[in-house]
């Protein structure tokens, strides 16, 4: 009996405690929530190794060579940063550091801790109040983090009794942290010599826009639009939000820069092009893309068209005659290969601007280095490059220049070259075509012979038809197969171009699609149903378009798939909690899973600036999780399936 009454007692007990840690988060998470941002100005400071960025109150003083600020009411910031282990889990860290606090007399009874994070990454707050020598109450807070090899502590002592009154500016440091990629040197150079001195400022509203971007139905256009101007007041803060972790906070922040025109931050724009996150670097390719100079700063910005990214991000928001241009430079000279590309550095004293140099040798700091810059028309993979973006623009906006790239004699640039004009449906000069037929590499004389079918006349088939083997032994039968079905595309182009009315051209390119599989691919290419215009007659769109729930007023009636989602929402949390359901082998693999599912839903939510604490990830999305969503497949009509080109997809939601 006396055991269990004491059985009875510890429950009690330990709910009774359970139940007062409970109530202290909650205070403490109220407490946090309802602090202010001061509107006061704010110093920039990096960490030792410039791996972050945070904010301290202008007028707190700092330690020398530390990172240790005095404020007021004897209240003491100290930024911490020590190496640890790549991939040491926050979770055991934190545990070691509680377990030494609770060691401290009087600790044990008053620590609060809460899981938090620090712009996107895991943290977690340690919170205590202890008495010291001289009978005051003193509050400790701490915000732990680990980035990487970093473990990284903010900590605030202040004096209970003035507590209320400085935390909010502890809220306002924290919330200022930015972790600086570590492939941002650019920047860093870009940034140091844009802004000559970094004066303090007011970021309280600053954090404020960018801590509305991470909420689930954000008004990010008005965020947007109040960033822009700060771009102009406060361009010593909002710049550092082109680094931040968080794709949106940099996508507003690539918006509100390209919004507030202000030219002497442009540069910055193409440090941005090259942005992992697509979302970000299509809106810094917009922004400069409208630019006069845009031809020279991306001959630049790509290393003189090494860095083919930058070109393809810029090239589709180019104008047309910049388009041209920029075609023009390139394939002004003929190719010349010379091995691998040369190496580019960007000497410190002229940032933005690159040089080429035939080798590294040590350099030191403040060094200008001067050499030739490379021409974009000598080397062979930059118009390789180039000659893929001609699959954007039509012929008559810009040739091919095939006796340019043959003059070259790389056969790989060939290739590309003739598999470019043929998805263009591009007429080339017969001449080269016939000599390229001859060449030695397979893929060169297949892609000449396709290309034949664009080119040649019905007065050229007889010279087609003498290349086709004649002695059965030596018949080489995949290039005689196609040469036959070369003539076929030839007779098919001359018979459509007969055709009096759009009803005998539809009889024609039906009756091809219906004879071989490879010359109805080719047919199809003819088909009015393959044109932006289609063959119905032109009619206005209307703008009050009611879509139905499940697309039905959109989606043609013949389908070959179709897949609706009544409430995305509900059938996300039933997939998440499907997984959770499964029940492995042992106990190591069901841990494994667990592991790796959190860590999957983890990396979302950073992908989706959702707080650590979101209850799901699919509001962050943009999409309404209640609204279904319908995606359907189909082959355009009068296409057989077999016809790629005819495959059409849609999702709507």
């Amino acid at each position: 009996m006396r055991k269990i009454i004491l059985l009875l007692v510890f429950i009690f007990g330990a709910c009774v405690v359970s139940n007062a840690q409970v109530n202290r988060l909650q205070a403490r998470e109220a407490e946090w929530k309802s602090y202010a941002l001061p509107r006061t100005n704010f110093a920039r400071h990096m960490s030792p190794e410039k791996e972050f960025i945070f904010r301290v109150p202008a007028d707190w003083k700092q330690q020398e060579g530390e990172l240790k600020f005095e404020g007021p009411h004897t209240a003491e910031l100290a930024v911490l940063v020590h190496k640890i282990p790549e991939g040491y889990p926050l979770q055991d860290l934190f545990a070691t550091v509680v377990q030494t606090v609770k060691d401290t007399p009087g600790a044990a009874e008053t620590i609060v801790t809460r899981k938090i994070q620090l712009q996107d990454l895991e943290a977690r707050e340690l919170f205590l109040e202890l008495t010291n020598p001289e009978g005051e109450i003193f509050r400790s807070t701490s915000w732990i983090t680990v980035s990487g090899p970093l473990a990284i502590s903010f900590n605030l002592q202040v004096p209970a009794a003035h507590a209320a009154e400085v935390e909010p500016f502890f809220k306002a440091v924290v919330q200022s942290v930015i972790f600086v990629p570590p492939d941002q040197a650019d920047f860093n150079i870009l940034r140091a010599a844009t802004i000559k001195t970094s004066t303090p400022g007011p970021i309280h509203e600053i954090e404020n826009i960018v801590a509305s971007l991470n909420e689930a139905r954000a008004d990010r256009e008005a965020a947007v639009t109040r960033l822009a101007s700060l771009f102009s007041s406060h361009a010593d803060v909002t710049l550092d939000l082109l680094l931040d972790r968080r794709p949106l906070v940099r996508w507003a922040a690539v918006q509100a820069l390209a919004k507030a025109n202000n030219s002497a931050l442009t540069s910055f724009l193409w440090q941005v092009i090259d942005d992992r996150e697509p979302l970000v670097a299509e809106a810094a390719a917009r922004a400069v893309a409208s630019a006069p100079d845009v031809v020279e700063n991306t001959v630049e910005h790509s290393m003189f068209g090494f860095n083919t990214k930058v070109v393809a991000r810029v090239w589709p928001f180019m104008p047309r005659e910049k388009r041209i241009q920029l075609l023009q430079s390139i394939f002004s000279k003929t190719a010349v290969r010379r091995g691998p590309p040369p190496a580019v550095v960007r000497p410190r004293s002229k940032p933005g601007v690159s040089v080429k140099v035939t080798e590294l040798a040590p350099v030191k700091p403040g060094t200008t280095i001067v050499a030739a810059p490379v021409n974009m028309s000598d080397d062979p993979n930059i118009q390789v490059g180039a000659l893929t973006l001609l699959t954007s623009i039509s012929p008559e906006e810009f040739k091919l220049p095939l006796a340019r790239v043959m003059e070259a004699k790389y056969d790989p640039m060939i290739a590309v070259a003739l598999q470019v004009a043929n998805d263009r449906g591009e007429a080339l000069p017969l001449d080269a075509l016939f000599k390229l037929v001859a060449s030695s590499d397979q893929q060169v004389s297949e892609l000449a012979i396709q290309s034949l079918g664009f080119s040649a006349g019905v007065s050229d088939i007889p010279r087609i038809e003498a290349l086709i083997s004649k002695d059965v032994a030596s018949a080489k039968e995949d290039k005689d197969d196609e040469l036959k079905l070369t003539v076929k595309k030839i007779r098919f182009r001359n018979e459509l171009s007969a055709a009096k009315t759009p009803a005998q051209s539809r009889e024609i390119i039906s009756k091809a699609m219906s004879d071989s599989w490879s010359l109805g691919d080719f047919a199809w290419r003819y088909d009015c149903e393959n044109t932006v215009s289609g063959c119905a007659p032109q009619v206005a769109m209307k703008r009050d378009v009611t879509v139905k729930p499940f697309g039905e007023n959109l989606f043609p009636e013949k389908v070959r798939h179709y897949t609706a989602i009544p409430n995305p929402g509900q059938a996300v949390q039933k997939f998440y909690e499907t997984l959770h359901g499964l029940q492995m082998d042992s106990p190591r693999a069901q841990s494994n899973l667990v592991i790796m599912m959190g860590s999957i839903r983890e990396q979302l939510g950073r992908q989706l600036s959702a707080p650590s604490d979101a209850t799901s990830l699919i509001e962050y999305t943009g999409i309404d999780p209640e609204t279904p969503i319908a995606l359907a497949a189909w082959t355009a009509a009068g296409a057989r399936d077999s016809i790629t080109g005819a495959h059409r997809r849609a999702i709507v939601l």
